[in-house]
C-alpha cells in the first residue's frame, strides 16, 4: 500500500513538473518574438487622385476642377497653406526612421491635390517582405493625419498624392485600403 502510495506521488510530481517545465517553454518561446511595436489604429483612406471627378467619362479626360469633391479639398488645402513646407523626422515603432516632407504651395502640382513625401519606406519590397514597411507607412500616414486633424483639416476631404513616381503612390494607396 505504501508502495503504490509512493508510486502516485511521484508520478503526480513527475507530471506536475513536466507542465511547469512546459508553461515555462511557451513563455520563453513567446518572449522571443520579434515586436512589432504597438498595434496602429486604422487611419482615414483619403481620396484617391485617380478616382477624381473627370469632365469626360474616358480615361484621359481632364478632372474636373468645378466638382464639388475637388473644390472641397482645395479648400480644406488652403488651411494647410500657412504651415506649409512640413517637414520632420520620426523614429518609429518598427524602427524605421522616416523623413516626411509636404512641399510649400509654390512647388506642389495642383492646388486641389496635396502631395506627401515619405522618405525612408522602401516601397519596393517583395509582398512576402513587406509587413514592416507596410506599417510604418501606416504609421506614418497616421501621423501625416494627426497633424491636418491639429490645423483643423480632414484628412478623408483631401487628395493626397503620396511621392513623387507612381509606383510609390500605387504601393501608398495598396497599403492604406488593406488596413
Amino acid at each position: 500500500m505504501i508502495k503504490s502510495f509512493n508510486l502516485k506521488i511521484l508520478i503526480l510530481i513527475v507530471l506536475l513538473t513536466g507542465i511547469i517545465c512546459l508553461l515555462i517553454l511557451l513563455k520563453l518561446s513567446s518572449g522571443n518574438k520579434p515586436s512589432m511595436g504597438p498595434r496602429v489604429s486604422a487611419v482615414p483612406v483619403p481620396k484617391i487622385v485617380d478616382e477624381a471627378p473627370r469632365v469626360t467619362t474616358s480615361e484621359d479626360a481632364a478632372i474636373n476642377l468645378q466638382s464639388d469633391p475637388v473644390k472641397i479639398s482645395r479648400s480644406e488645402i488652403r488651411k494647410l497653406v500657412s504651415f506649409l513646407p512640413f517637414e520632420q523626422t520620426y523614429q518609429l515603432s518598427t524602427g524605421v526612421k522616416v523623413s516626411l516632407i509636404i512641399p510649400s504651395p509654390a512647388l506642389q502640382n495642383s492646388d486641389w491635390a496635396l502631395e506627401v513625401d515619405v522618405n525612408g519606406i522602401d516601397y519596393q519590397v517583395a509582398k512576402d517582405e513587406e509587413e514592416i514597411m507596410k506599417k510604418s507607412f501606416i504609421e506614418t500616414s497616421g501621423k501625416v493625419f494627426d497633424w491636418m486633424k491639429s490645423k483643423e483639416v480632414d484628412p478623408a476631404k483631401i487628395y493626397i498624392v503620396w511621392g513623387d513616381r507612381q509606383f510609390i503612390r500605387n504601393r501608398a494607396q495598396e497599403w492604406l485600403k488593406s488596413q
